[in-house]
């Protein structure tokens, strides 16, 4: 991910993604009774301060190295560190910083937001539905709109759910 040239990022940030993704569906299929899944867990614990001491965050989102299609490929990324509740306020506020760079940026954050609503926290969910009605301006973009929307009803169904 530390290369001049945006296609070698792009590939780095599809091997982060994958790395990613193949840990939380490990976390999540684990079948290892014995241990009852703890050692999945922890590769994925290992995984996130793994990623979070190299500032791999910072490759994706901050205003010198972001890109839209680093991005585009953040969402296993996303899934992991704010579904292991990894990220402090100043780390969620650089992910939420992009959408202030460009419109492709943004808009390419909005769907990876949207895709991983489901499995993040209320924390986490409230923090982004603050951070979209802070931005909430005349010139609201219709995909502002639909995530706001998207992320309010997955949080009232995680709360039903739970009430079950």
């Amino acid at each position: 991910m530390n290369q001049n040239f945006l296609e070698k990022r792009i590939d780095g940030a599809k091997l982060i993604d994958a790395v990613c993704k193949a840990a939380i569906l490990n976390k999540n299929t684990s079948k290892d009774f014995k241990t009852g899944g703890s050692e999945s867990t922890g590769l994925t614990a290992q995984l996130s301060e793994k990623l979070k001491s190299k500032n791999v965050l910072s490759l994706f989102f901050s205003k010198k190295d972001c890109h839209a299609q680093l991005v585009q490929r953040s969402e296993g990324l996303l899934k992991l560190l704010i579904g292991q509740k990894a990220l402090n306020d100043e780390e969620m506020e650089l992910v939420w910083s992009c959408t202030r760079l460009d419109e492709a940026i943004c808009l390419n954050f909005y769907k990876a937001l949207n895709e991983i609503g489901t499995q993040i926290g209320y924390d986490e969910i409230y923090f982004f539905i603050e951070k979209i009605v802070e931005k909430a301006t005349v010139n609201t973009k219709s995909q502002e709109v639909e995530l706001l929307q998207s992320l309010a009803t997955k949080s009232v169904g995680k709360a039903n759910s739970n009430r079950n």
